[in-house]
């Protein structure tokens, strides 16, 4: 965004960004210095897909490029945020966030986050519908946005760095997200063992990237619930140690921390056993869902080996 609306440092704060960011941000709201509506911004087509991967591709090899080249992809791209390139895509109807490849990237992020999904699916854990789109010599992976309704409008969405008021620097851990749980959601029970489902999977497939912004709770007709599972992937950074804690085993997690974090979540052991016993037998089918979203066998075999949770079983 300062790149596009030429912001200066000292106006690179929060109140001058939002006025930009106006209708275009996730979530329900919207943002205006005046009470008129301003109105929807028009959205990027999947017909400029392949134009917008050239346009990171270009970014990123020279962030000076001319500014008529680059003001589609600010368009399509202003708002998701995050580290990786991603942008939003309307399809006859349908609402996408689309996640693109970098020149920076060390695997095919792509299909390895296609297959993580895939596998987390098999766990039993609620995902977005997705798919992975080919373009030419690159490929987008294509997730379905929760936040658009079926009839185009927009759902509240908090995330738990947001109702846990967690600020720069924190230690928080899987047990506090769910006591957020505890008190929002219309639906505990259910959201708690989704939750649960979730801090399983993560530690089992060495999602180390487990960070507060990367789950939420979302406002729909049926209330206050847990969204979607999202941003899934094995430890592609190598960073061993996870952002959030599994209790007393720190951020480190053991097969016993995950036992013990099923009773903190109020599961009964045979509950909590059935979800982990899942969550490993979907696990163990990662190469074939790599395989089959044509992952490099390279990229497997070292994603594979930075599981360590998995040897210690």
């Amino acid at each position: 965004m300062c790149r596009r609306y030429n912001i200066p440092r000292p106006r690179r704060r929060a109140a001058y960004l939002l006025e930009l960011l106006g209708p275009e941000a996730m979530g329900a709201l919207a943002y205006t210095p005046s009470p008129q509506w301003q109105g929807d911004v028009a959205m990027a087509e999947l017909p400029d897909l392949a134009d917008l991967v050239a346009a990171v591709d270009r970014y990123e090899r020279d962030p000076d490029a001319p500014m008529d080249e680059m003001m589609r992809l600010f368009k399509a791209g202003s708002s998701p945020g995050g580290a990786r390139p991603k942008v939003l895509i309307h399809d006859d109807g349908t609402h996408w966030m689309a996640k693109l490849p970098s020149i920076n990237d060390t695997f095919d992020m792509v299909r390895v986050e296609a297959a993580t999904l895939a596998t987390a699916r098999n766990a039993g854990i609620e995902v977005p519908k997705f798919t992975v789109l080919e373009l030419e010599v690159r490929s987008a992976l294509l997730i379905k946005r929760f936040d658009v309704t079926e009839h185009g409008g927009r759902n509240h969405v908090l995330s738990m760095k947001t109702l846990l008021g967690a600020e720069n620097f924190y230690y928080l851990g899987y047990s506090d997200m769910a006591d957020i749980v505890r008190q929002v959601s219309d639906e505990p029970g259910k959201d708690l063992q989704g939750l649960f489902r979730q801090s399983v999977f993560n530690a089992l497939i060495g999602n180390t990237d487990d960070h507060l912004k990367n789950f939420a709770m979302m406002r729909s007709e049926r209330g206050w619930h847990l969204t979607q599972a999202y941003d899934l992937l094995p430890d592609v950074n190598d960073n061993r140690e996870h952002v959030l804690h599994f209790g007393t085993a720190g951020t480190t997690p053991t097969m016993d921390s995950l036992y013990r974090l099923g009773r903190v979540f109020g599961l009964s052991p045979k509950v909590g056993q059935a979800v982990i016993s899942e969550a490993l037998e979907a696990i163990d089918g990662f190469s074939s869902q790599c395989e089959a979203y044509s992952v490099p066998p390279q990229d497997v075999e070292t994603l594979l080996n930075r599981m360590h949770l998995l040897k210690k079983k």
